[in-house]
């Protein structure tokens, strides 16, 4: 078999993992905003782990063993790299909805909502810019985690002010 064959279907079994890392990261999310999450997103969170070993086994392993040439390497390494942002997601969404457990008092869920959304849009177009190697989408999904941290130093500020006044 020729070389850019089993290099092209390793690139493939490796992104077929990827995608399915991607599927947890984003049922991870959704779970943690849907009230009664924590147990479904530590699961997801769990399934995401492991793919993401997957991931960095398989693809360390298909960069020994077919030393690939300048692009396929970058193709290897964006998926190593997005796998771990990938996790990072179902983590952060397992984190939020542990805090959101401990509000007292429950949280402001049309903000949280809004805030949600963003993160999600930035989530899908960060992959689908992956996924096609679309620049313009990576310069949105900038703007996006742009505005995810405004909207999370909101969520701060908000319950800074609640917690003050009712002291």
């Amino acid at each position: 078999m020729a070389l850019s064959f089993l290099v092209d279907r390793a690139l493939s079994e490796v992104l077929g993992l990827l995608d399915r890392l991607y599927g947890e990261a984003v049922q991870a999310l959704d779970a943690a905003f849907s009230g009664d999450g924590g147990d479904r997103v530590a699961r997801h969170c769990r399934e995401a782990e492991r793919l993401r070993e997957s991931i960095v086994e398989k693809g360390v392993e298909y960069l020994a063993r077919f030393q690939p040439v300048a692009s396929e390497l970058r193709r290897f390494v964006a998926y190593i790299e997005a796998s771990y942002d990938l996790f990072r997601v179902s983590r952060y969404a397992l984190e939020t909805s542990r805090l959101i457990a401990r509000i007292p008092g429950g949280c402001r869920w049309g903000f949280l909502e809004e805030a949600v959304l963003k993160a999600r849009e930035m989530v899908d177009l960060a992959y689908r810019a992956l996924r096609g190697g679309d620049a313009g989408l990576a310069r949105r999904v900038l703007d996006l985690d742009e505005a995810v941290d405004r909207y999370y130093l909101r969520a701060l500020d908000s319950l800074s002010i609640r917690e003050s006044s009712e002291h």
